[in-house]
C-alpha cells in the first residue's frame, strides 16, 4: 500500500503531528471518534490513533474504537511487516473490541487476517485462537467494515484477506501477482500473445504442383533418353519432350518455392504460441488487476454500500479474436465494469485493457442518483464479420484439424441516465460457423462467463427499492 508522509497534514481544522511520538493536544469537547475516523480514511494514522485513545481516555465504551484503534495502529502496513510487540498491542485492541457489549464480526474477520499474516504466514508460533476459529465468527459482517479492511489493510498473501475481497465482489489479485511477468509491449509475453491472435496458416497444398515437378521431370528424362539414343524425328520429339519437361518442373518448382517461402514465414508469424492454460493464467491476472484497479478508482472508502461491489466483464467485439485449443474465445481487448451502490447513487468505473500486453489503456468513472437512471436492459445486435480462426486442435506443420467461425451477434448491457449519456459494455457474442456446417453444433466455442445475470440483478433491486421510496 502507498506510504505517505503525514508530517504536516491535518483533517478539519487539526493538524497531524510529526511522525515521532503521538502528542496531541485536542480540546476534550470534539467529536474524536468522528474526527479520527476521518482521519483513518485520509491515512492520517499517527492522528486517528491519537483520535481514538482520546476518545476511549473520555469514556466511551463502545468497542468499534478498539477495532478503529486496531486499523490506525496497523497504519496501511502489511501484518507479516509489522513488528512482535505491535502486533500483540493491536490484538490486545481487538480482543477488547470482540468482547464489548455487542456483536461485532468485523473484529473477528480483521484479526484472523492480522493472525494469518503475521504468524501462519511467516511461520511463527501463536496461542489460539486460530484464523479458522475466528472466521466462523466473522461470517455476518457487514460489507461497510469489510471494505476498511481490505482499503486499509493489504495482504495479498493471506487467503483470508482474499475471501475478504471476494466477499465484497472484487476479485483479488493472485498470491503470486506482485512476481508475475511484467506487462508492456516489448515483454515475452506481448510477443508470444500477438502470436496467440496471428492466424495459422493452412497446410501447405502442394500436391499439384509436386504431381507437376515429378511429371516435368521425368518427361525431360525421358527426352534426354530419346534424343540420345534416336535420330531424325525421334531425336527432335526427345528434344521436345525434354524442353517441355524442363519448362513444366521448374516452373511448378518455382511455385512451389513461393508458396513454401510464404507458408514458412506465416509460421514463423505465429509460433512458438503460448499454451492455452498460460493464456488463461495471463487472463485470470488481468482480471484481478483491473478490478483492483477500478476499485482503487471509485474512491469509495468510508462510503456504506448497500450492498457487494459487482464486476461486470465484457469484450471488444472490434478487437482481435482467437478460438483457442480448448475451445474458448479470447479477445485481445476486454472491457470491465465495477459497480457500487450506497444509499442514494450508483458509481461505477469502466475500465478497457489491452489482453496483448496487459496493459490498462483507458478507465472511466461515473457517478449516478438513483433517481436519474432511466434504463437498464440488455440489448442483442446481429452483426457479420469479426471471422476468427479456431484451433480445436494441436497445430502442425504438415496438417491440422482448423475451424473457421464468425461473431453473429453480440449482446450489450446498458444503464442510460436522463441526461442521455450512460454505460455501456458488450457481455457476450455468438459464434457460429463461417459455412453454417453442422459441426459447429458439437464443439461450439465457450465464452467466459461475464456476471451479467447478477449486476442486472442487483441493480435491478436496488433501483426498484430506491425509486419505490420517492
Amino acid at each position: 500500500m502507498t506510504s505517505y508522509d503525514q508530517r504536516g497534514q491535518h483533517v478539519g481544522s487539526q493538524f497531524n503531528a510529526d511522525s515521532i511520538g503521538l502528542t496531541f493536544n485536542f480540546p476534550k469537547d470534539e467529536n474524536h471518534r468522528y474526527l479520527g475516523i476521518q482521519a483513518l480514511q485520509a491515512r492520517l494514522y499517527p492522528e486517528a490513533e491519537a483520535r481514538f485513545r482520546k476518545a476511549i481516555e473520555l469514556g466511551d465504551a463502545d468497542g468499534d474504537l478498539r477495532y478503529y484503534l486496531a486499523l490506525a495502529m496497523l497504519a496501511g502496513r502489511t501484518p507479516r511487516t509489522v513488528d512482535g510487540p505491535t502486533i500483540r498491542s493491536i490484538e490486545e485492541q481487538l480482543q477488547a473490541a470482540v468482547r464489548a457489549p455487542g456483536a461485532r464480526p468485523h473484529a473477528y474477520a480483521l484479526w484472523a487476517v492480522i493472525r494469518e499474516d503475521h504468524y501462519e504466514g511467516q511461520g511463527r508460533a501463536y496461542d489460539p485462537p486460530t484464523p479458522h476459529e475466528l472466521m466462523a465468527s466473522a461470517h455476518d459482517a457487514d460489507v461497510r467494515h469489510i471494505m476498511e479492511i481490505v482499503t486499509l489493510v493489504e495482504a495479498t498473501e493471506s487467503a483470508v484477506w482474499r475471501a475478504l475481497v471476494e466477499r465484497v465482489g472484487v476479485a483479488p489479485l493472485p498470491q503470486s501477482g506482485r512476481n508475475r511477468e511484467p506487462r508492456g509491449r516489448n515483454t515475452e509475453r506481448a510477443r508470444l500473445m500477438r502470436k496467440y491472435f496471428t492466424p495459422v496458416p493452412d497446410p501447405l497444398d502442394a500436391s499439384t504442383d509436386q504431381a507437376l515437378m515429378l511429371g516435368g521431370g521425368g518427361g525431360a528424362v525421358i527426352g534426354l533418353v530419346t534424343l540420345v539414343a534416336a535420330s531424325g524425328g525421334g531425336a527432335f520429339l526427345g528434344f521436345v519432350l525434354l524442353v517441355a519437361g524442363a519448362i513444366v518442373g521448374v516452373k511448378a518448382a518455382g511455385r512451389y518455392l513461393e508458396k513454401k517461402k510464404e507458408f514458412d514465414a506465416a509460421w514463423e508469424a505465429s509460433h512458438p504460441r503460448p499454451s492455452d492454460a498460460q493464456v488463461a493464467q495471463w487472463f485470470d491476472e488481468d482480471k484481478a488487476f483491473v478490478a483492483q484497479h477500478a476499485h482503487q478508482r471509485l474512491n469509495i472508502s468510508g462510503l456504506r454500500l448497500v450492498t457487494r461491489l459487482v464486476p461486470l466483464y465484457g469484450q471488444d467485439v472490434n478487437s482481435e479474436i482467437q478460438v483457442g485449443g480448448d475451445g474458448i474465445v479470447r479477445f485481445s481487448r476486454y472491457r470491465a465494469v465495477l459497480v457500487a451502490m450506497t444509499e442514494s447513487h450508483l458509481s461505477a468505473c469502466l475500465c478497457t485493457w489491452d489482453f496483448v500486453t496487459g496493459e490498462l489503456l483507458e478507465d472511466k468513472t461515473y457517478e449516478y442518483y438513483y433517481r436519474d437512471i432511466v434504463s437498464l436492459t440488455t440489448h442483442t445486435n446481429h452483426r457479420s464479420g469479426n471471422a476468427l480462426r479456431g484451433d480445436l486442435n494441436e497445430s502442425s506443420r504438415n496438417g491440422r484439424n482448423s475451424r473457421r467461425y464468425q461473431v453473429t451477434q453480440a449482446r450489450e448491457f446498458r444503464l442510460e441516465v436522463a441526461s442521455g449519456g450512460g454505460i455501456e459494455v458488450v457481455t457476450h457474442v455468438s459464434i457460429a460457423m463461417e459455412d453454417g456446417s453442422e459441426e459447429a453444433n458439437s464443439q461450439s466455442p465457450t465464452i467466459p462467463e461475464s456476471g451479467e445475470g447478477d449486476a442486472l440483478k442487483a441493480i435491478h433491486a436496488q433501483l426498484r427499492l430506491r425509486k419505490g421510496e420517492r
